[in-house]
């Protein structure tokens, strides 16, 4: 049955793996007597204390990705808007400028997508 869920059969993986690594470092399985019941309830809260510095940690550091894709993606609208307006230094024509701009934000915008991120965009 699992193993027609990759995820599960992931998940399973890990589970053994951790458990061998378990077995390495303390020599033992887990075993009921190894702590009284609040001993357990401790080990519990500190290893869920833990895990959420470890999530905490993860979604800040998506939410620095989200902001640099966001930036490059700001960078290349007002740089498209300035094309527009006719400030194109370097390009050949303030068309080129425009265009080259709106599809390296339409690139920007794909890249955060593939990424998990959605970004805001012109009018939102």
């Amino acid at each position: 049955m699992n193993e027609n869920n990759p995820i599960i059969s992931s998940v399973i993986t890990k589970l053994h793996k951790q458990q061998e690594k378990g077995l390495q470092k303390y020599g033992v399985f887990v075993k009921t007597s190894s702590h009284d019941l609040k001993g357990w309830l401790q080990h519990g809260l500190e290893e869920t204390l833990d895990l959420a510095t470890y999530l905490e940690t993860a979604i800040q550091l998506l939410e620095e990705q989200k902001h640099a894709f966001q930036a490059r993606y700001d960078h290349h609208i007002s740089q498209k808007y300035e094309a527009m307006a006719g400030n194109y230094d370097g390009w050949s024509s303030s068309t080129d400028a425009w265009n080259h701009h709106a599809l390296s934000a339409s690139l920007v915008y794909q890249d955060a997508l593939t990424a998990g991120f959605k970004l805001k965009t012109e009018g939102e």
